[in-house]
């Protein structure tokens, strides 16, 4: 099943897509078409898997259904999908009960130093040989190559640093919370020459600094509060905006190159709202000051320099992303807009994201 725009379908002719952005989240149903395969698990229940491919922006998805999945537990997501394969995480079966107790002494772990801390998000496949990246999106990609050493000797590995993270995006030690990175940037590998691709979104904060009271002749009453807080201003930040910054390298390089960097008042959403497709959200267009967006992806497609994310309208408190929407960074301009479904869409502003890549292009249409 090849999920088109009307413009596509003539374009394509049945064709799936070259390359698509696959939802981490897998959905449970019993939809079949052409991809759908079936196995049989350990207990001899059976499991059917499909795939509902769609040209981006629009998402692309798998379907799973087992009698014995276990909708109680670990929601079924994709780990990770490269070239003709993709790893499907499905928790299936009963909850595991123990009849005894596991007695482990305590050990006394000394608190790790966060700066060193190593986090992977996602893992990506450099080159045709047996290099693999291990992306932490905050710091670096750690490269080793699982293929070149023998039985006695360890894997070579190497370092490649990240771009330094655009200030309002840096983390604060003193927070007790850290947002997702994936909900400000992401790396993809190009398949037409396998270079690195760095994507970043930043909410643009300033500090505001109230005005110097050395500059002023007059001081009313009016303004000058009396009181203990009275000289104790608070922090305040003024928003303005967002804006999205490309990088790109060889992997053997050391140095990144700046592709694009556009700020939300670049773009003109008068003629975005016109791409909104008909029967959705009626009445509603793309006003600047009240977008949200989230979860910035780009394209893998050789020549391009798109990035797709996440994004509402509507902005404030209703934050749930409604369109994905693909952004020409070099034009500075809004290519396509598509819905984000309810059953997309169904954890909301959560770890919800999509990974880019080519098992379309694998499928067997015959």
């Amino acid at each position: 099943m090849w999920r088109y725009s009307d413009a596509d379908a003539s374009r394509h002719a049945g064709l799936p897509p070259a390359w698509i952005l696959l939802d981490t989240n897998v959905y449970i149903n019993d939809w079949q078409n052409a991809t759908s395969a079936t196995t049989w698990t350990s207990t001899g229940q059976p499991i059917q898997v499909t795939l509902v491919a769609g040209e981006p922006p629009h998402a692309s998805y798998f379907c799973v259904s087992c009698p014995c999945l276990n909708k109680r537990r670990e929601h079924p997501e994709v780990v990770n999908s490269e070239a003709d394969l993709a790893v499907l995480r499905v928790t299936v079966g009963d909850s595991l009960r123990l009849r005894t107790w596991t007695h482990k002494p305590l050990v006394f772990v000394p608190e790790p130093d966060v700066d060193r801390l190593f986090g992977p998000t996602k893992v990506i496949a450099l080159g045709g040989g047996g290099e693999l990246g291990w992306v932490d999106l905050q710091r670096c990609i750690l490269v080793c190559d699982v293929l070149s050493h023998d039985d006695d000797d360890s894997p070579t590995h190497r370092i490649i640093p990240l771009p330094k993270l655009l200030n309002c995006n840096q983390p604060e030690p003193e927070k007790h919370y850290c947002r997702w990175p994936r909900q400000y940037s992401d790396v993809s590998v190009r398949a037409d020459d396998g270079s690195i691709t760095c994507v970043e979104i930043e909410h643009h904060l300033r500090l505001y600094e109230p005005p110097d009271v050395a500059a002023v002749d007059v001081l009313h009453d009016s303004q000058l509060p009396v009181g203990t807080d009275a000289n104790r201003l608070p922090y305040k930040y003024e928003y303005h905006g967002w804006r999205i910054i490309t990088w790109n390298r060889a992997a053997n390089c050391n140095y990144w190159r700046k592709v694009g960097l556009v700020h939300v008042d670049e773009i003109p959403w008068h003629a975005a709202s016109m791409l909104l497709p008909v029967g959705y959200y009626p009445g509603q267009r793309f006003v600047a000051d009240h977008l949200t967006v989230v979860g910035p992806t780009v394209s893998i497609h050789g020549g391009d320099d798109v990035v797709y994310i996440k994004c509402n309208p509507a902005g404030g408190a209703d934050f749930w992303p409604r369109w994905m929407l693909a952004i020409d960074m070099a034009r500075k301009t809004i290519l396509q807009v598509a819905p984000i479904s309810a059953q997309e869409s169904h954890r909301r502003y959560s770890p919800t994201s999509y990974i880019s890549c080519a098992l379309s292009k694998y499928l067997i249409t015959d």
